[in-house]
């Protein structure tokens, strides 16, 4: 039944976003729920060591079983090595929408916001947030899995997080793959 909650994740890998999402969709109903997705990498790999459990599938899994339609899914700040040639056409045949950093470079942030709430607002009444911590450039955020250069400052993030939480029913959020013990502040 519905409480009016906000699930509040903080910690772990990626992997709890599978847990994560399917929860409100459980609550919403499938395909009544979207996703904006912070994170460098793509993690929709197809299987890892031969199965979805990791934190470099649960975009694939969650629209693959249909919790999530690929239109309503919008990843922002992409900026590693993944997405693939083969991830791409999976993404496009999905509709999922994405945004690299280059896009950042190109157009500057606040229009990538302005595409990413028009995206936001362009699906269900229901949204929910996903941060990997590795969306941010190292600078900002030492304590994470696995970084990368050249990703999103605080300025940028901050700003976005705060318009897609006053644009829609948001029903979660998640922050995930922090490592405490290697930040040093």
């Amino acid at each position: 039944t519905i409480t009016g909650a906000v699930p509040v994740i903080v910690g772990g890998d990626h992997s709890l976003m599978y847990p994560d999402v399917v929860a409100v969709t459980e609550v919403y109903g499938k395909g009544n729920v979207g996703v904006v997705h912070f994170d460098a990498h793509f993690d929709g790999i197809p299987l890892l060591f031969g199965h979805y459990l990791s934190h470099g599938a649960p975009v694939r899994r969650v629209i693959d079983e249909g919790h999530v339609k690929g239109r309503n899914f919008i990843q922002v700040g992409l900026n590693s090595v993944k997405p693939g040639k083969k991830d791409i056409k999976w993404m496009r045949r999905n509709e999922v929408r994405y945004h690299f950093m280059t896009e950042f470079d190109r157009d500057g942030w606040k229009a990538v916001l302005e595409r990413v709430l028009a995206e936001a607002m362009d699906g269900p009444e229901h949204l929910f947030i996903s941060i990997d911590t590795d969306v941010l450039d190292p600078a900002f955020a030492p304590g994470m899995v696995t970084p990368e250069p050249g990703c999103m400052s605080l300025r940028e993030l901050c700003p976005m997080l705060r318009a897609l939480g006053i644009q829609k029913n948001f029903v979660g959020v998640e922050l995930v793959e922090t490592i405490p013990v290697a930040d040093p502040t």
